[in-house]
Parts: structure tokens; C-alpha cells; sequence
């Protein structure tokens, strides 16, 4: 808890802890990316439940109630396969920008600690009007990835910036592309 605290309120200081930090792939999925990303998953999941197309179709989810369990679960996993996707981009990236020192565990820290604030406000997700305070928290991990490559990654400052936002993009197209799979599976 003090770690989820302390990289919203004083990041700088945390990341440096976390640089530190032996990096561990099982510590940082059981720790802080499986619970975390639990949070929006039930929050979307209840949402659904009382706010689905029964209840108000121009306000609410346009889901119905009985699809409430997939969708949380849909969740989960988009959720899970997003963050372990970005920290195996920032590690691509990371070693294309001469630093082949960075490992995909290192990488996965930034993707999994820059990601806590989203995963956070993913609790808002429950009232489907709340999505909007999503935009704040994902402003602020954009700002917490950015530290968080250049402190555990070692990217230079005039490069992590461009990184992060080359990571977004490329991140996009590859959920654009799993969501089109999972279409044509039948998934989605």
C-alpha cells in the first residue's frame, strides 16, 4: 500500500526506490498487477449489474445484467495483457535506444507501477458517467511512465517523453489488433 501511495504522491522518490529494487515478473504480477487490475474488472462487472441497458440505455452500460460477469472478466484480461504489452514495448524500445542492460522485468515495473493510477480509477468505473475522471488518472500515468523510464530504464530525459508516446501508439495498434482477433474468434 505504502509503494501505491507513495509513486502517485511523490513519484521521484519512488521510482528511485524501485530502481533499486531487485525486479521480479511473479512478485509484480502477484503484488500489484493481478490485484490491481481486479479493481476495474468488479467496478465494470457491478456497474453492468446496476446501471446496464435496464436501467437507463442512454446513461448506462449497453450491456445487459446477465453479461455482467464477462464483462468484468473481459476486463481483467484486457487489463492484464495491456500492462505485460507496454513492458514488453518499453523493453523493445529501451534496447533500440542503447540500453541493453534493461530487462522485460525492469520493464514490466514501469508498465505495472506507471499503470496504478488508471487501475485506480478504474473504481469509478461502476456509474458509467464517471469514465471521464479516467482522463486524469491516465494524464498522470503518461507522467509516471515518463519518470519511470527514465529512472529504472535509464532513458535519457530528451528521449523518454517521445518514448512514452511512441509506446502509446504502438500499444494502441496491437489492442486494436487483439480486439479485432477476439472479434473474428467470436470473443467480443
Amino acid at each position: 500500500m505504502n509503494r501505491i501511495v507513495g509513486i502517485i504522491v511523490h513519484p521521484g522518490v519512488e521510482w528511485s526506490a524501485i530502481a533499486r529494487e531487485p525486479a521480479s515478473v511473479v512478485g509484480l504480477l502477484a503484488t500489484y498487477v493481478l490485484p490491481l487490475c481486479l479493481v476495474p474488472s468488479a467496478a465494470i462487472a457491478m456497474g453492468v449489474t446496476f446501471f446496464g441497458a435496464g436501467w437507463n440505455p442512454v446513461h448506462g452500460y449497453a450491456l445487459a445484467r446477465d453479461e455482467a460477469l464477462a464483462a468484468g472478466a473481459a476486463t481483467f484480461c484486457y487489463a492484464v495483457i495491456t500492462i505485460l504489452l507496454l513492458a514488453l514495448i518499453f523493453h523493445f524500445l529501451a534496447r533500440a535506444h542503447k540500453r541493453p542492460r534493461s530487462t522485460y522485468a525492469e520493464a514490466l515495473q514501469v508498465a505495472a507501477y506507471g499503470a496504478i493510477p488508471v487501475l485506480l480509477s478504474g473504481a469509478f468505473l461502476v456509474f458509467p458517467v464517471m469514465v471521464m475522471l479516467s482522463i486524469v488518472a491516465c494524464i498522470h500515468s503518461l507522467f509516471l511512465l515518463n519518470g519511470g523510464l527514465r529512472t529504472v530504464l535509464r532513458v535519457e530525459e530528451s528521449e523518454s517523453a517521445m518514448l512514452v508516446g511512441i509506446s502509446i501508439v504502438l500499444l494502441t495498434i496491437a489492442s486494436m489488433a487483439i480486439g479485432a482477433i477476439a472479434a473474428a474468434l467470436g470473443l467480443a
